[in-house]
């Protein structure tokens, strides 16, 4: 049988006295308190576990596109070699003084359709030394044929020396791996940079 109108008003008149008692009581406020405290915590702490696995998730993606940029930069470079130490004149010939280099200390046979561009790096400022050299060869032979004879510039007078050109990020890991293990155990061959195992 339906509950007649005044048995609900009389169930209504029940439950708004039982409520306001138990939000009289302070034990019952701090559980409810408890509850809600905790609810949102989890819902807070499950918003922070999400949005760092994404924060992690794009980091990596980050590393990975940042190693491949790196890495196609690098293969950019794979014709191109620096020099330091060549004194720098007024008015210069730099692709002359390259194939003279290369003619006269290396003994390798460049001519100058092998060699695509040829500058000193950064601006002049004559309380430094010369400016280092990039060259960027036409071809990739010509540049390994300099890389393979460079070490007879260390009977050369003049403090001359040859390099890879590195890009940044690859030049920061060579000088950090040379400290690491000494100049003589590291050397670098298109951008990969080897070490010599003591012992080995």
């Amino acid at each position: 049988m339906p509950l007649t109108r005044e048995q609900i008003n009389d169930i209504k008149v029940v439950v708004k006295d039982c409520m306001e008692e138990l939000f009289r009581d302070d034990s019952f406020i701090e559980r409810i308190g408890d509850i809600v405290t905790k609810s949102i915590e989890k819902k807070i702490d499950d918003v922070l576990k999400t949005h760092t696995a994404c924060i992690e998730r794009l980091k990596e993606e980050n590393n990975i596109l940042r190693d491949k940029m790196d890495s196609l930069e690098q293969y950019t470079r794979r014709n191109n070699i620096r020099i330091f130490g060549l004194i720098e004149e007024p008015n210069e010939n730099l692709e002359t003084k390259v194939l003279a280099l290369c003619r006269d200390e290396l003994g390798v046979d460049i001519e100058l359709k092998d060699i695509d561009r040829v500058h000193r790096l950064g601006k002049i400022d004559k309380s430094k030394s010369s400016r280092p050299i990039i060259i960027k060869f036409t071809n990739y032979g010509s540049k390994q044929n300099v890389m393979r004879s460079k070490s007879k510039l260390k009977t050369c007078a003049a403090k001359l020396f040859i390099s890879e050109d590195l890009t940044k990020t690859k030049y920061e890991l060579y000088r950090a791996t040379q400290k690491r293990c000494g100049n003589r155990n590291v050397w670098c061959i298109d951008g990969e940079i080897k070490v010599k195992m003591l012992g080995v």
